[in-house]
């Protein structure tokens, strides 16, 4: 035998191959060291000079050889965390693919939580109910001779206005509660009027509409509709004051403003209140209804102010406005934006902040991603509805960013210089717009993050039969969406024509729009279709609802529920595969099998047979039960051969059985076998139970025994 172990031995070393360098240069070599484990790990001795590769020496290789090793190994790194189901080959491994979902799904939800976090803490109920109160008193408060700011109607009620009810609510005189703040202008004892209120009007020119010549010499004068071009712009009056002098939005610092009639620019003719004496700015106002500041060529008037409540930290930037259409009349509207502008100030803001520099560092995770898949797919990449969908909340992310950025720098600007106590009109519409701004690109953000969220939810059956059956019916839907607009907008179009001079939801091709959608969700006047035309407004209506929400809105329906058909008909015939639900159920199996096994091994001790037969005896069972139960099994014991008899008094040696506490599965073992014993349910003390087995659940068999 050992002659033989050492011929093996001498070929193996014929057969092994000669040692090369890693550049494939021959190396002499000490003979390699043989051990009787091959699993066992080199000497000190031999992994310094090999390394543990062997055939190298360690001496002569160049160290700038290992660089590229522990280059790919951190690439190899740096890969794992970008690793999503589109940069692995997931196509052939189920397994890997519901991991990979598994774990994007996770990272995303920690993104959209943060999300949340941020949107949410940019509203709060207080808001609303501050807006109201300003609202309610400077739109709705008025006394029972006057008319509230939403009941004006003519000019001379728009001065009666600004000479009664808009003084009483900027300049509160209440003396019955006691404030700190008797030097300054607060409103409701709480709210303290930022720098001096403003008013701006925008007028048009003689020249910007030209009289019918039937009419010129009844007609001399002619102001039309506003239009920027048309604007009146003179810098030289007869009166030296400032109200009269036209200054252009440069100067002004006033951004457009989007009206009911139209949309006006930032330049015009101001007049700048008092910020703390009511007799001053009626004094002003007096000055200017005297010199009718308001005339014919006025389009649109507008006052400014602005509040701040110290008790909430919020601004609300108040803009009524008055518009002057060149029908005659007056038209009244106001903005109310009630805005945290600073935005970190408390302890619970600095959370926000932090969670806001979290979120930027998901945007360069999902940038990096992004940027790896767009380099593998190359434009492939934008063929997947998903991946699209994955730009836009990149884009609407950068945006929301960029314009935090925007909004606090200019809001440092503006604020700072109000709240230092300099008196002076600052025009807060540029910070109203940018804060509205950045409002609504999170909103649009938060929108889509959730819509995304079916990406990762799409590996279900279910969700994979609605993302089919959407992605089927996708071609049949676009054509005959075709055919549902041309046929909606033919019955805009008409509605405009027929109703439009009588009817305020037609009135123009916008509210047409809107109010034939809502007509087919049931929200319709149609007493309003009957009296503009008796005839016309019946049948426009009925074969509107025939033809638009019984025939073509139904045919949607129809499209979708044959797309659902035919998709779940495949799903029925493909094979089951490994889904998410069952990932997490093995999982979760395991789990428990590991823990039961734990506590099984932890809870096992050895007892001899006598002591175990006295816990059985002491936990309920009788010497009979017992017996019978042992006996079952003994009779399955091999009989011992002649050349193997032992003496009998070995019978009645101790055998040691293995044992748990009352409620686990009893492990015993008998000349060799092992059986599961169940204790009895109930209480322990009672003798008399019948039906006891042996709970060995392997095979379903009542009781298992193995050797």
């Amino acid at each position: 035998m050992k002659g033989l172990r050492a011929r093996k031995l001498d070929r193996s070393h014929a057969e092994a191959p000669p040692m090369r360098m890693d550049y494939g240069q021959e190396h002499d070599l000490p003979p390699p060291v043989y051990s009787a484990d091959r699993n066992q790990q080199p000497s000190a001795f031999e992994a310094d000079q090999f390394e543990q590769e062997y055939g190298v020496d360690k001496g002569n290789v160049n160290k700038s050889a290992i660089k590229p090793k522990a280059h790919s190994q951190f690439l190899g790194g740096m890969k794992s965390v970008w690793m999503t189901k589109h940069t692995e080959d997931t196509k052939n491994d189920r397994r890997l693919y519901v991991v990979t979902t598994i774990r994007e799904l996770i990272v995303y939800v920690f993104f959209l939580i943060i999300i949340c976090v941020i949107a949410f803490s940019m509203t709060s109920s207080s808001q609303y109910y501050f807006t109201k109160v300003v609202g309610d008193l400077f739109l709705a408060n008025a006394p029972p001779d006057q008319k509230k700011f939403t009941e004006v109607q003519t000019i001379d009620e728009v001065w009666e206005y600004m000479e009664n009810q808009l003084m009483i609510a900027l300049y509160w005189n209440e003396t019955t509660m006691l404030t700190n703040y008797s030097d300054r202008s607060m409103i409701f004892y709480e709210n303290r009027l930022l720098g001096y209120p403003r008013i701006r009007t925008i007028r048009v020119s003689n020249s910007s509409c030209e009289v019918v010549s039937s009419f010129k010499r009844e007609i001399k004068e002619c102001f039309g509709h506003y239009e920027e071009a048309k604007e009146e712009q003179l810098t030289d009056s007869d009166n030296n004051e400032t109200a009269f002098t036209y200054q252009p939005a440069s100067v002004l610092q006033s951004n457009w403003v989007w009206g009911q009639i139209a949309t006006y620019g930032g330049g015009g003719y101001v007049q700048d209140l008092s910020i703390n004496n009511r007799s001053d700015s009626a004094r002003l106002i007096a000055n200017l209804k005297a010199n009718r500041w308001i005339s014919r060529g006025t389009r649109v008037i507008f006052i400014d102010f602005s509040v701040y409540n110290a008790n909430l930290n919020l601004f609300c930037i108040v803009q009524l406005i008055i518009e002057l259409p060149a029908t005659g009349g007056v038209i009244t509207m106001s903005n109310l934006n009630t805005m945290k502008l600073l935005r970190y100030v408390t302890t619970r803001d600095y959370v926000i902040l932090g969670c806001e520099g979290i979120f930027c560092a998901f945007v360069i995770y999902y940038l990096v991603e992004e940027i790896i898949e767009i380099f593998k797919w190359r434009c492939s990449y934008l063929t997947s509805f998903w991946n699209l969908m994955d730009l836009v909340v990149l884009a609407t992310s950068g945006t929301a960013i960029y314009l935090s950025i925007y909004r606090t720098l200019l809001v440092r600007r503006k604020v700072e210089t109000l709240l230092n106590g300099v008196t002076q009109y600052e025009n807060l519409q540029s910070v109203v717009y940018a804060e509205n701004r950045f409002t609504d690109s999170v909103a649009v953000l938060l929108f889509f993050s959730w819509i995304k969220l079916f990406k990762y939810v799409s590996f279900n059956k279910t969700m994979s039969q609605l993302n089919a059956t959407l992605s089927r019916a996708a071609k049949d839907i676009s054509g005959f969406g075709i055919m549902f607009g041309v046929m909606f907008f033919a019955y805009v179009q008409a509605g405009y024509m027929a109703f439009g001079s009588q009817i305020f939801e037609y009135s123009t091709i916008y509210q047409a729009s809107f109010t034939l959608l809502r007509t087919i969700l049931g929200d319709f006047d149609f007493n309003a279709l009957q009296r503009a035309n008796r005839v016309l407004g019946p049948i426009f209506f009925l074969t509107y609802i025939f033809l638009v929400f019984f025939v073509l809105l139904n045919m949607f329906l129809a499209i979708i529920n044959d797309s659902y058909s035919e998709v779940k008909g495949e799903f029925s015939k493909q094979a089951n595969e490994l889904e998410v639900a069952d990932f997490v159920k093995q999982g979760y199996y395991k789990t428990l099998r590991l823990f039961r096994r734990k506590r099984s091994n932890g809870a096992d001790e050895m007892l001899d047979y006598d002591a175990f037969k006295k816990d059985m005896l002491k936990k309920g069972y009788s010497l009979r039960e017992i017996d019978d139960q042992f006996s079952k099994y003994s009779e399955e014991i091999h009989q011992p051969s002649p050349d193997d008899e032992q003496p009998a008094s070995q019978e009645s040696e101790k055998r040691r059985l293995p044992t748990t506490d009352g409620t686990e599965l009893k492990q015993c073992a008998m000349s060799g076998f092992i059986c599961w014993i169940k204790p009895p349910h109930g209480s322990y003390g009672e003798h008399n139970r019948k039906g006891r087995r042996a709970s060995g659940k392997r095979h379903g068999h009542d009781a298992q025994v193995r050797s």
